[in-house]
């Protein structure tokens, strides 16, 4: 598997996850929702420089999320 797949697996799994919209990832990373949507088509990938940043965001909301849930 590409990077550019695990990227977008993590972005659709995320989403789903936590069930939010692309418009809620998207202002989660500060991108546009229709960005959201063509990176997990895999129409477009995020910049290299881009996509370590995205992923400790995704990272620290999910446990953010699952600690949230431990109360």
């Amino acid at each position: 598997m590409t990077k550019e797949e695990v990227f977008r697996r993590m972005i659709i799994q995320f989403a789903a996850s936590n069930m939010l919209s692309l418009g809620a990832v998207a202002d989660l990373l500060g991108v546009d929702s229709k960005t959201i949507a063509k990176w997990m088509t895999g129409e477009l990938v995020p910049h290299s420089s881009m996509q370590k940043p995205i992923e400790e965001i995704l990272r620290s909301s999910c446990s953010n999320s699952a600690n949230n849930s431990d109360t």
